[in-house]
């Protein structure tokens, strides 16, 4: 018996705090998966493929260890999971001006197609950056594109 989408989408998140990029996109998400981060403005807020979405999410786990992704809320129809969760990032010392710890809220929502994710939309307060490091979400961007260029292998 398979897996339901909600079981999909726990297993994802679990893979995702604790790092494991490559179970999450590879045994987890569909080639075609589609991220969307809501807040963001167009066109950077979707992307689309495996590789992509893996490219954007490899820049802030280079900076930043995950230490929880905890889901306070899910609920399933079908093939669409919707959960409520908490994500926290530990940063490096001295990386952002009020503190190496980063958690928000986060509301998201799944579709499951076939046993995998096949697309992952994120909602959350942008406001979030400013209050937990001090910085934009533009400077928050630019530090982490910018460690994650200096620890890329030449």
């Amino acid at each position: 018996m398979s897996d339901s989408a909600g079981e999909v989408v726990r297993e994802f998140t679990r893979a995702m705090r604790d790092g494991e990029l490559d179970r999450a996109l590879d045994d987890l998400a569909t080639d075609d998966i589609v991220f969307e981060n809501v807040p963001m403005q167009p066109p950077a807020q979707v992307v689309s493929g495996r590789e992509i979405v893996r490219s954007r999410l490899a820049a802030l786990y280079e900076v930043g260890t995950a230490e929880r992704f905890d889901i306070v809320h899910q609920i399933e129809d079908g093939d669409v999971v919707m959960h409520e969760r908490i994500d926290s990032f530990r940063f490096p010392p001295g990386t952002f001006p009020k503190g190496d710890v980063f958690a928000m809220r986060v509301a998201s929502v799944f579709t499951v197609r076939d046993g995998r994710v096949a697309s992952w939309r994120d909602y959350y307060d942008l406001g979030v950056f400013e209050i937990e490091l001090g910085v934009d979400l533009a400077e928050f961007g630019r530090i982490v594109g910018h460690r994650y260029a200096e620890s890329r292998p030449s």
